[in-house]
């Protein structure tokens, strides 16, 4: 039997008015979600402004004064992929058929535009962002599992970037690699991951996979990705945006 995941709701955050510049709760104020706050840094060390927190979407990306910098949104989002409404969208951003993003994922092109290809699965509380000028490529059919982070300018097909994993820039992956569980890749130097390999444990080991299997696992999660289209909508509010 396969057990597939769906969001069937949605949630907020909220967090405590300030009184004086300083929140009237500081231990629930200390509780706001990673990813807001990674969002956060991100703009300061970007804008050198500070982004004011909203009660509702986790982030305002307003900036109080206008800058050569400022990013502007630009969204191409094919008809037949599935983008919740729920979902921190920023920058030039295009998506792809049949593509799944669910609800409180985030994807924010700083410096470049993201081009994501077709069927790929993109899980609650997913950041992926662009910190480089050039254009970050991710292929067809990869799996974005909840709570990771990528921020690698290069991905080819039919990866899958397990729970709370983190890739930093400087890594580009080929195609059917595997990062494991929690797993931190942040090489020094620019880095590329061949094809099947395999990324696990606390140490960040490594290892080749044979590829046994690989069709199995293509028919699977396309099986996912289609439950996914079925059910996303009926809980969700869709984000439209260009047809592609």
């Amino acid at each position: 039997m396969i057990i597939f995941r769906v969001t069937t709701g949605r949630s907020f955050t909220k967090f405590p008015s300030a009184k004086g510049g300083a929140p009237t709760n500081p231990i629930q104020f200390a509780r706001r979600p990673a990813e807001s706050s990674f969002l956060q840094s991100t703009l300061k060390r970007e804008f050198g402004q500070d982004g004011d927190v909203d009660t509702e979407r986790g982030l305002n990306f307003s900036i109080s004064e206008p800058s050569q910098t400022q990013i502007r949104d630009k969204f191409t989002i094919h008809s037949k992929a599935v983008v919740c409404q729920d979902v921190e969208l920023k920058g030039d951003i295009t998506i792809g058929a049949g593509t799944i993003v669910h609800p409180k994922a985030t994807i924010f092109a700083i410096a470049g535009p993201i081009v994501i290809g077709a069927g790929c699965i993109i899980e609650e509380a997913t950041i992926i962002v662009n910190r480089r000028k050039e254009v970050m490529r991710i292929g067809d059919d990869n799996l974005f599992e909840i709570g990771c982070r990528v921020e690698c300018p290069s991905i080819g097909d039919f990866n899958t970037i397990s729970t709370r994993s983190r890739i930093h820039h400087t890594v580009r992956i080929s195609s059917y690699c595997v990062i494991g569980a929690a797993c931190l890749v942040v090489p020094i130097e620019d880095e590329v991951l061949d094809d099947y390999t395999v990324i696990y444990g606390p140490e960040a080991e490594r290892r080749k996979w044979s590829g046994r299997g690989r069709v199995q696992e293509a028919d699977l999660r396309r099986k996912h990705a289609e439950y996914l289209r079925e059910m996303l909508p009926k809980f969700n509010r869709l984000r439209r945006g260009e047809g592609a």
